[in-house]
């Protein structure tokens, strides 16, 4: 028993050996390999200075050359100016007034001015001066009835994962222009072009005219509703209570059936109320509603540049573009011979 004993200390304590080997074989790969790694970032940042400092006038150029090609482009396009409007839809569903107004995006897509300034009714020098004009769709992200971000590309569809919906009833228009003085006859000829939307005030008086029934209807209900609570409460009441007191058959009594004679007394406020409140809904939306589409916000005119303050990111970008090229060139330079041999034995 004492050497069964023996054997198990002796096998503990080779296991423990080995765990300790092991432990402290990858303690020491790991350490070179972190020192290996370092190494090389350090090889690695010798081996590029020394080449960027033996091409650094081929890098240099380029990358001057890159800044002052971005600085051209800039000064060479003519600055244009964003201005923005909301519109409601009361009448048209917003699917269709997008589609109406980006049928003149498509016009200056293809820089027809002509087409453009027959579409608007505007002079053709001032339908040169826009630049774009493009409805959005407006996304309510949490369904709180207010917008929340613009649908730039109008490829926005609903999933089971958010509760982001389209906005049913407003939408956007963005403006971009060359000149911002004409931002106001672009808003003139926008709101004529749109009431050349087919049958758009045949369709507005039909909802009209649906609103005025309605309300006619409800008027209608409410006074026998009126009437009905007369009755029900000062003579079917009495009439109910002399009955109770044996004074009054049941046939006597005005209702026809004698299910509903005895009855009791039905409360009519929260009825009436209800259609007093569906006709004032009914009133607002003619008096608000029947419009086809209502501008919420009108484009203003604007003083700043959409791309005043892109000449620094754009000359930074062609910078990049030549710091690249540069490299690229400095490349071809140290392993020409290399490449050309290449080209050659291909």
């Amino acid at each position: 028993m004492n050497t069964e004993k023996r054997n198990d200390e002796i096998d503990l304590i080779e296991v423990t050996q080995k765990a300790g080997k092991a432990i402290e074989k990858a303690t020491v790969g790991l350490f070179q390999l972190i020192v290996s790694f370092f190494k090389g970032l350090f090889t690695l940042a010798i081996v590029s200075l020394r080449f960027s400092l033996r091409y650094a006038l081929v890098i240099f150029g380029f990358i001057i050359l890159g800044f002052f090609a971005g600085w051209f482009i800039i000064k060479n396009t003519a600055p244009y100016y964003r201005t923005s409007a909301t519109i409601q839809s009361n009448t048209i569903s917003n699917a269709n007034l997008i589609n109406y107004i980006n049928r003149l995006h498509e016009l200056l897509m293809n820089n027809d001015s002509i087409s453009l300034a027959s579409e608007l009714k505007m002079d053709v020098s001032d339908a040169a001066e826009i630049y774009d004009l493009q409805a959005f769709w407006l996304i309510d992200k949490n369904k709180d009835g207010i917008s929340d971000e613009i649908d730039y590309y109008n490829e926005f569809m609903p999933d089971t994962i958010s509760n982001a919906i389209r906005i049913d009833d407003r939408f956007h228009v963005q403006l971009l222009t060359f000149d911002p003085y004409i931002v106001n006859k672009v808003q003139e000829s926008l709101d004529a072009y749109l009431r050349t939307y087919p049958r758009i005030q045949q369709i507005s008086e039909v909802k009209k005219r649906n609103l005025q029934n309605e309300i006619v209807r409800i008027d209608a209900e409410i006074k026998i509703l009126d009437s009905l609570k007369n009755y029900e409460y000062f003579v079917k009441e009495k009439e109910l209570r002399d009955f109770d007191k044996g004074s009054v058959k049941l046939g006597q009594l005005l209702l026809a059936s004698p299910e509903q004679a005895i009855q009791p007394t039905r409360l009519l406020h929260e009825n009436i109320l209800g259609l007093y409140n569906q006709n004032l809904n009914n009133y607002r939306a003619l008096e608000l509603e029947t419009e086809p589409y209502i501008f919420l916000a009108k484009f203003i005119e604007v003083s700043n540049p959409v791309n005043a303050n892109s000449e620094n990111h754009t000359t930074i970008k062609f910078a990049l573009l030549g710091l690249f090229l540069g490299v690229l060139a400095s490349l071809i330079l140290k392993f020409r011979k290399e490449i050309f041999k290449f080209i050659r034995e291909s």
